[in-house]
């Protein structure tokens, strides 16, 4: 019910926001520009409003490293909320809502960040803190709110080393602490390779390691291949938890592009070791400014959770909203 009323609101705003701003505009043709603006800007203040929260919360936790408040010029932003209405004939219909910000401390320390979350299991160990999820994650793990502080330093042009502690889970207050260290290794003129390794210990897990490799190769101008590995061992782990997926980017401009995408995810040593493996095509694009995208999906899947299921194929769809904030240039 948690993905229901966080989803709801927001999708309230992305529906009805665009017709009742023509509605509006249509009722006052012989208006002023200002008029008209303002007839236009439901899905404006919203995003406003939660931007002035977050920018609110960056001041409240910077001011326990200062005696004066932070200016607007001082720090950065920025986050994204992504809402997802889908459906599959083995999970059926669902509502998959995602919040993530990530705001800078400048009285802290020029490294420092603070952040805060809706995430589900797998995010916890993904490489980007405010980015998109990848499909190898389980659609029936929980979400659960993250708030914490990051210490980020790149040891030079291709090594960072990264440090954050924090509370999981809101109410239940299932404290963390993870360290990550990347490299980005260029292999040639048109492939990159991103090496991850992450320590972490989490109050309700004990301790685990993870492993994640992602590469990215331009095979045209507009053709982009990109594949993403990941492994985890953990001490509530059935031997390793592993995940994969190769995708395929067709770009057609600045604010569209297709792909098609294929994963693979399971457990080595839990009574089914491979959960869920399928194909999808996507369709991706901006629909409002620089910071309102849309995506469309369409796939095939076989998904087997439990050792007495009898795996079978099942089609899958869904449509996503990403909303970005902040003052930060994504």
């Amino acid at each position: 019910m948690k993905k229901i009323y966080v989803s709801g609101i927001f999708m309230l705003v992305l529906w009805t926001a665009p017709s009742l701003a023509q509605a509006q505009s249509d009722a006052n043709d012989s208006s002023s520009v200002s008029q008209e603006n303002t007839s236009d800007g439901w899905l404006e203040q919203f995003r406003y409003g939660l931007e002035t929260s977050v920018e609110s919360s960056a001041r409240w936790v910077d001011s326990f490293f200062a005696d004066r408040g932070m200016n607007s010029g001082e720090h950065e932003t920025y986050g994204r909320l992504t809402v997802a209405p889908q459906w599959s004939g083995y999970h059926k219909f669902e509502v998959d809502s995602r919040f993530r910000a990530r705001f800078q401390l400048p009285h802290a320390k020029k490294d420092f960040s603070a952040f805060l979350g809706q995430v589900d299991e797998g995010e916890f160990l993904d490489q980007q803190d405010v980015g998109k999820p990848s499909v190898i994650n389980s659609p029936n793990t929980d979400d659960e709110w993250l708030i914490g502080l990051g210490f980020s330093r790149q040891v030079n042009e291709a090594h960072r080393l990264t440090y954050s502690v924090g509370v999981r889970g809101g109410i239940k207050l299932d404290t963390y602490a993870r360290a990550r260290y990347r490299v980005d290794s260029i292999l040639s003129d048109i492939s990159l390779m991103r090496w991850e390794s992450s320590v972490f210990w989490r109050d309700s897990d004990g301790f685990g390691v993870a492993q994640r490799i992602d590469t990215e190769t331009q095979l045209t101008t507009h053709v982009v291949a990109k594949w993403s590995a990941i492994g985890t061992f953990a001490q509530e782990t059935q031997g390793v938890r592993w995940g994969s997926s190769a995708t395929v980017y067709f770009l057609t401009g600045n604010d569209h592009a297709y792909a098609t995408e294929i994963w693979s995810e399971g457990e080595n040593e839990a009574p089914v070791t491979v959960t869920g493996y399928g194909i999808r095509v996507l369709d991706r694009r901006r629909i409002y400014k620089s910071w309102l995208l849309m995506e469309t999906w369409v796939g095939h899947h076989w998904p087997r959770e439990e050792r007495y299921e009898t795996r079978r194929g099942h089609w899958m769809l869904g449509i996503e909203f990403e909303l970005r904030f902040g003052n930060k240039q994504h």
